[in-house]
């Protein structure tokens, strides 16, 4: 009964996963981050006919599966929920553009690898990996190197108002305190470029940091280049 009632369940679970999947393949969008979702969303399908199919066969049958088989019917539902939300990601931020994000394009490869390798089961060890790469994903999204809860702890700690951030040329972002009006050149600490400005007008290679606190200009009211 135990072995019935463990099946109907990954069966039941399977059936959600299908169905989400194919409400999010509906929409018709554009590949991004070199991921196709289209056939993205094909294979997690597949895969999830397949092994819906393979558990209910053997359900019909009334086979009985050992401790080490329902172990791994367990991995491999939990490796497909994964998938899921991965794929989900990838159709929710097709909208973004994570061209100028390298770090976004190489941790979502990594996710993608680490859920379609089936020849290695998708064990705790696995789910620990994908915390990991879903921590370094939240950082790089962001365009700041740090999280969004990092993020909000920085701009608390800082006590500035809107449009006291900016950027260097290569996007590493810096803050202005005061009025918020640059009145002295300086170095990034990133990457050696100059930021900054003189006479409250910011170089003209350097730009608000709208993703660090939301602003669109300066909280000083002129010297900003043109976005």
């Amino acid at each position: 009964m135990k072995n019935t009632n463990e099946l109907l369940r990954f069966i039941l679970m399977l059936k959600r996963l299908t169905l989400k999947t194919k409400k999010l393949g509906k929409a018709s969008l554009q590949s991004s981050a070199g991921l196709d979702t289209k056939k993205m969303g094909s294979e997690l399908s597949t895969e999830l006919a397949k092994l819906e199919s393979m558990l209910m066969t053997s359900l019909l049958k009334g086979e009985v599966f050992s401790s080490q088989q329902m172990k791994e019917a367990n991995n491999e539902v939990s490796r497909l929920q994964h998938f899921m939300q991965f794929y989900q990601f990838c159709r929710e931020k097709k909208s973004q553009s994570f061209s100028d994000y390298s770090k976004t394009i190489q941790v979502l490869d990594n996710m993608k690898k680490l859920l379609t390798n089936t020849w290695v089961p998708f064990t705790a060890d696995q789910v620990e990996v994908w915390r990991e790469l879903n921590a370094e994903l939240a950082k790089s999204c962001s365009g700041l190197g740090v999280s969004d809860v990092e993020r909000r702890e920085i701009l608390a700690a800082m006590g500035l108002e809107k449009g006291h951030w900016y950027t260097c040329p290569n996007g590493h972002v810096y803050a202005i305190g005061e009025c918020g009006g640059a009145t002295q050149e300086g170095t990034c600490p990133e990457c050696g470029a100059r930021i900054g400005g003189t006479s409250h007008r910011l170089l003209e290679t350097n730009r608000i940091a709208t993703q660090m606190d939301g602003a669109t200009r300066s909280s000083y009211p002129w010297g900003v280049p043109q976005q």
